[in-house]
């Protein structure tokens, strides 16, 4: 069965992605269609530290705090190929925020977006559609991106 094309409407600031991508500094930005954002699972390779927030505002540190797990699935995961976001429950999450070198993100289709070298990347849902941006990497994401972490009820 062949796969629902999305147009984007004319003047979109930022690209939506069709096939494998490199994000530059000079490139540092792209976006997923509706299909590969909604459906099935990213998997993200390469990153050394992870970070979910919800649309409550509440970040969550994969390995350190207990993520959100909706439907009895959390909204990432560690797998043994990296880190599986999944997308059931994807309009519970505001931004994902990974930290890595060549921190690459596999859609469900196959395609690639790879943040090349040492980066942060962080993923925004803008309308439907995950955007992906690379940044310079940075010593403490909590900090840079006012990542608020759950409070813990002793």
């Amino acid at each position: 069965m062949p796969r629902p094309e999305y147009v984007e409407p004319a003047g979109s600031p930022v690209p939506v992605t069709t096939e494998n991508v490199i994000l530059t500094a000079e490139e540092p930005v792209t976006r997923l269609s509706r299909y590969a954002s909604g459906l099935g699972n990213l998997l993200i390779r390469g990153a050394d530290e992870v970070h979910v927030e919800t649309t409550d505002r509440i970040a969550y540190r994969l390995g350190r705090d207990q993520v959100p797990a909706p439907g009895n699935r959390p909204l990432i995961e560690l797998d043994e190929d990296g880190v599986l976001v999944g997308l059931r429950h994807l309009r519970q999450i505001r931004r994902l925020i990974a930290a890595g070198r060549d921190v690459t993100i596999v859609t469900s289709t196959g395609t690639l977006i790879q943040a090349a070298r040492d980066a942060d990347v962080c993923l925004h849902l803008v309308a439907g559609h995950w955007e992906i941006r690379r940044d310079t990497r940075t010593p403490d994401l909590a900090a840079t991106y006012a990542l608020q972490a759950p409070i813990l009820h002793r």
